[in-house]
């Protein structure tokens, strides 16, 4: 997708659903979405304006109809069509560099989104309003995490070495470690895998949050020592090490320590977590981070799939005896 707008957007993601479901709903026109979400006719113009710039919903002037990749993500609940929009707007390329390559705040995504988008802002305050809206969508579709300001404290589910939930799955990343040594950028790496940039970004990000991998100055990236045995050694003790770094991470610790005796719905636990801890997941979110655990758990050991979505702890789960993050 190619966006030729300088538009910036307006509201969190979860704007872009409500309004997303009440086109969905039958609401074509102006009025008739701001009825279906009980705010003013002026006020659903504002929020028809991020669907619209993401080529969720079409119009013709009047009345507005929903993609057939709206009915995907609503429907089916597939953020991966947000993903690829969001990306590809001004600046979020940019902005995701900044945060990969050491963090980036709100009010430094606000200013990175107002040049590339060639707003008027000017001031501090803007900015970080700016800011705060793009974080909202990069935790949303687990993009990367954003630098809260210095005075308030690092959420404890976030993972400063990496990724908070691997991405990834553990194969991609094996298969990762033993051609990241030759090459020395992210572009020769997605080239030597055979995969877009974008995704690489996610193997790497994975094995930064692992410590199988760590970044270097100027850009690049090396594997550590563990990294390095991973791919000489026996695929039992790839289990292992794999095992031992993955219950490091603190969003597998909250993950783990909840997870009950005898068989469990692997979304469900996910969803404790994103309550326990005041995540506010949407359901698409829970379902997308569930997914990716589940693999890792399975590889690992920590549990066997009984049904697709049932698992049951194996005697490696050490539920309830890590440290809670």
């Amino acid at each position: 997708m190619t966006t030729t707008s300088k538009s910036r957007l307006y509201y969190p993601p979860n704007h872009t659903l409500d309004t997303l479901k009440a086109v969905i709903s039958g609401s074509q026109t102006k009025e008739q979405i701001a009825d279906e979400l009980g705010i003013s006719p002026n006020t659903a113009k504002n929020k028809i304006h991020d669907p619209l710039h993401l080529g969720l919903i079409e119009s013709d002037g009047e009345k507005y109809e929903a993609t057939d990749e709206a009915r995907r993500l609503v429907q089916l609940q597939d953020d991966d069509v947000l993903e690829d929009r969001f990306v590809d707007l001004p600046g979020v390329e940019g902005v995701l560099e900044q945060i990969e390559n050491g963090g980036a705040t709100a009010e430094e995504i606000g200013r990175v989104i107002s040049f590339e988008t060639e707003s008027g802002a000017a001031d501090k305050e803007t900015f970080k309003q700016y800011g705060r809206v793009y974080a909202q969508w990069i935790h949303r579709l687990d993009l990367g995490e954003v630098e809260e300001n210095n005075t308030q404290s690092q959420h404890p589910l976030e993972n400063d070495r990496g990724a908070n939930n691997p991405r990834v799955p553990p194969q991609k990343v094996i298969e990762a470690l033993r051609v990241m040594d030759e090459v020395g950028t992210r572009a020769e790496l997605a080239d030597r895998l055979d995969y877009s940039e974008r995704y690489t970004q996610k193997i790497l990000t994975t094995a930064y949050a692992l410590k199988i991998a760590q970044t270097e100055r100027g850009g690049g990236f090396t594997t550590t020592e563990t990294g390095r045995t991973l791919t000489t050694t026996s695929q039992g003790k790839q289990r292992e090490l794999l095992r031992d770094n993955l219950l490091e991470v603190p969003l597998v610790q909250a993950y783990c320590n909840r997870v009950p005796s005898g068989e469990f719905k692997n979304k469900a636990v996910m969803e404790q977590v994103s309550e326990e801890y005041g995540l506010g997941w949407s359901e698409g979110t829970v379902r997308t981070r569930a997914k990716r655990l589940y693999q890792w758990l399975i590889f690992t050991k920590l549990a066997e799939e009984k049904k697709q979505g049932t698992l049951e702890a194996t005697e490696k789960m050490p539920r309830g005896n890590l440290p809670d993050p």
